[in-house]
């Protein structure tokens, strides 16, 4: 497991390997290699936001480089999308993880619970979305999927919330299948209970990778995008169509 040899509890971003793909953790330094991945208008028409300029991006890696937030309770793990065969950069993917007293709720009493927490409660978690698909701490006191535990990262269940992102030049390739599936193996691995990504109904393509990564569509729709989920015990497999 990847943890921080100074603080045993913490679960830190590893260098994961895919069949063409190589997801190193970021670095400020990517940020130049990024820009082209990031620029064009169109690539923000589901998440929002527009491409950033290069000081910018610099400054959000660099928060984004220190790995978890400043209370400690979550962590903020990112990664860069490399071409194995000539290091070329085509995507991000990221994971935000937290702790949590108990895995899940059924997905009746998910939706009951969800309907109850305040609007106030759904905040950006640090990811910019300029280069990242919102990633939120949704319900963070009411619970959408359980209570988070009142101390550091590591301390109960772990659940991560996922996103990806690959640049419009490389897109159509099966490249964020690809970095979707190995991050969730690698999340698994690492011993997280629950993934959740949030995706708009119109997304299809993001939709395939997200089924693809295991993950399933619930009823929940929050911000104009569908929670979709996978807990340990569950009968989906990654990988799979």
């Amino acid at each position: 497991m990847e943890h921080d040899k100074a603080d045993s509890r913490r679960l830190v971003a590893g260098r994961i390997e895919a069949d063409r793909l190589t997801l190193t953790p970021l670095a400020v330094e990517d940020a130049d290699d990024m820009m082209s991945v990031l620029a064009g208008q169109e690539l923000y028409a589901f998440i929002g936001g527009e491409p950033p300029d290069l000081e910018g991006l610099r400054a959000r890696y660099a928060r984004l480089a220190v790995g978890r937030s400043p209370d400690g309770r979550q962590e903020w793990l990112n990664w860069i999308l490399r071409r194995r065969e000539d290091g070329q950069a085509v995507g991000t993917v990221q994971a935000t993880v937290q702790a949590t007293v108990q895995a899940t709720v059924p997905t009746a009493a998910l939706a009951t619970v969800h309907a109850v927490v305040p609007t106030a409660a759904k905040v950006q978690v640090g990811v910019p979305t300029a280069d990242q698909v919102a990633v939120r701490a949704v319900g963070l006191a009411a619970a959408e999927v359980a209570v988070p535990m009142a101390g550091q990262v590591g301390s109960g269940v772990w659940r991560a919330e996922i996103a990806w992102v690959v640049g419009v030049a490389w897109q159509g390739r099966g490249y964020a299948s690809e970095a979707a599936v190995a991050l969730a193996g690698w999340l698994r691995g690492q011993g997280v209970v629950l993934l959740q990504a949030h995706v708009h109904p119109d997304h299809e393509a993001s939709m395939k990778v997200a089924a693809r990564a295991g993950l399933r569509a619930t009823e929940i729709v929050e911000d104009g995008e569908r929670l979709w989920q996978w807990e340990r015990g569950g009968e989906h497999q990654p990988g799979t169509r």
